[in-house]
C-alpha cells in the first residue's frame, strides 16, 4: 500500500486521524494516557509524515547550507547531523532545520509543510553552486520513536548500526524493505529517532517497530500524546513557538546556534540581540491553576501589565491543572513568577514560571530591565 494524499499507509488499521500539512497522520491509537505514559516510562511510536523531507546533492551541499544557516554544518562526517536554522536578514525564523549526512546525499528534515518554502530559499541563494535539493516527502513516510527504551528498539529493530547512533547522527539500514534511515536527533526532549521508508514499506517497517516495541511496553501513539509530550517538555513547535515574527533566541532554539563560525544570513541581528541584552522575550514553562485550557495567543499578565502570550498549553496525564508554554518579555523571565490569564470562559486563572532559560551570564540590572520590558519590539 502507498502512502499518498488520498490513501495514508493506516487507512486499514481503523484508527481516527488528523489532517497536517496536507499528510493525514493517526490522532489516537489508543488512550492518550496510556499513549503518553509508554512515551515516558518506554517508547513511543508516531506517523509525522507531514514533516518535510530534502534530499540534496551535489559537491557545494553542506558549504552553502553553512552560509546560509545559524549552525556550523560545512564540516559534518558522514553519518554525523546537527540542528540548524535558517533565518532572514532580520534574524527571523524561516524554519529549523535537522541536517544529516548519509554516504550518498545529505538530507534535510524540515517542518510540518515546510520543505516548499525551504527549498525555494535555499534555491534563492544558489547561483553558482552545485547543490540540487529534492522534496521527497511524498515517496517517503517518516516515523517518530521518542523514549527511554527508543534505543534499544531501534537496535532490536534494525541492529548495531541504528543502536550506536548518539547525538545527532545518521545510519542507512538496508534490507527487503528497501533503505531504511534512522536519524536520532533527541528532538522531543529525550531520546528521539526519526525513521525514513520507502512509502511502499510503510506498513511492514510500523509493523516491525510495533513488534519489537511490545514486549519494552513501546506503543503506538497518535498526535494528541505527541503534543502532551512535546509541551510537558518544552519543545517549541512550527507555527506556535517557532514563527517568521522571532528569532531563535526568543523561540529556545539558541543549542542551534554557533557563535564562532562564519558568517551567514542574519548573523549580525542575531549576533547583537546577545551581546546588547536585546532579547527581548524568552521561551518559558507556565503551570496554570485551571482545568480549562486556554488558546494559543491568550495574554499573559504579571502585576496587571501584558508580559506575552500563551504558544501552547495542554492537560498533562497525572499532573493537576494545565501545562502550557510562553513567550514572555524578558523582564518577568524568573521561575516562580506569578502570572494571571483569562480563560475563554470568561474565568480568569493563576498560574507561575515552572522554568526559565538560562539568561547571559552578565545579569541585567532592574532598570535596564525595566526598560527593556517598556521597549518597542522590533
Amino acid at each position: 500500500m502507498t502512502s499518498n494524499k488520498r490513501t495514508p499507509w493506516h487507512a486499514g488499521y481503523g484508527v481516527p486521524t488528523i489532517s497536517l500539512a496536507a499528510r493525514t497522520v493517526p490522532l489516537r491509537w489508543s488512550k492518550l494516557e496510556e499513549e503518553y505514559w509508554a512515551s515516558r516510562d518506554a517508547a513511543a511510536i508516531w506517523d509525522r509524515s507531514y514533516l518535510g523531507r530534502l534530499r540534496s546533492t551535489g559537491t557545494d551541499v553542506l558549504d552553502l547550507l553553512n552560509r546560509l544557516s545559524t549552525n556550523k554544518v560545512d564540516s559534518l562526517q558522514v553519518g554525523a547531523g546537527a540542528q540548524t536554522v535558517l533565518t532572514t536578514n532580520k534574524g527571523r525564523i524561516i524554519d529549523e532545520l535537522t541536517v544529516v549526512r548519509t554516504p550518498d546525499y545529505v538530507l534535510l528534515l524540515t517542518s510540518e509543510g515546510t520543505q516548499g518554502q525551504v527549498a525555494a530559499w535555499l534555491d534563492t541563494y544558489t547561483i553558482t553552486e552545485d547543490a540540487t535539493f529534492t522534496d521527497v516527502s511524498e515517496q517517503t513516510v517518516q516515523f517518530t520513536v521518542a523514549g527511554p527504551k527508543a534505543q534499544q528498539l531501534l537496535g532490536a529493530a534494525f541492529g548495531q548500526a541504528a543502536h550506536a547512533l548518539e547525538g545527532v547522527s545518521v545510519a542507512v539500514v538496508r534490507g527487503v524493505e528497501g533503505d531504511v534511515l534512522v536519524a536520532r536527533t533527541d528532538a522531543l526532549g529525550q531520546p528521539t529517532f526519526e525513521v525514513l521508508v520507502p512509502a511502499d514499506s510503510a506498513n511492514s517497517v510500523w509493523e516491525r517497530l510495533v513488534a519489537v516495541g511490545k514486549p519494552l511496553g513501546a506503543l503506538p501513539a497518535g498526535e494528541e500524546a505527541l503534543e502532551v509530550v512535546r509541551v510537558a517538555l518544552g519543545v517549541p513547535r512550527y507555527g506556535y513557538e517557532l514563527t517568521t515574527l522571532r528569532n531563535p533566541l526568543e523561540s529556545g532554539i539558541a543549542d542551534a546556534i554557533s557563535w564562532n563560525k562564519g558568517c551567514y544570513i542574519g548573523q549580525e541581528v542575531i549576533a547583537r540581540l546577545r551581546t546588547y541584552h536585546k532579547v527581548q522575550r524568552y521561551l518559558v514553562h507556565l503551570h496554570l491553576d485551571a482545568e480549562e485550557v486556554p488558546p494559543t495567543g491568550t495574554k499573559v499578565l504579571v502585576d496587571g501589565k501584558d508580559a506575552g502570550s500563551i504558544t501552547s498549553a495542554v492537560r498533562v496525564p497525572g499532573q493537576a491543572g494545565v501545562a502550557a508554554l510562553s513567550q514572555l518579555r524578558t523582564a518577568f523571565v524568573r521561575q516562580g513568577t506569578v502570572v494571571h490569564v483569562q480563560l475563554p470562559s470568561g474565568k480568569a486563572a493563576k498560574g507561575t514560571v515552572t522554568w526559565v532559560p538560562e539568561l547571559p551570564a552578565e545579569a541585567l540590572t532592574p532598570a535596564q530591565l525595566l526598560a527593556l520590558a517598556e521597549e518597542p519590539e522590533e
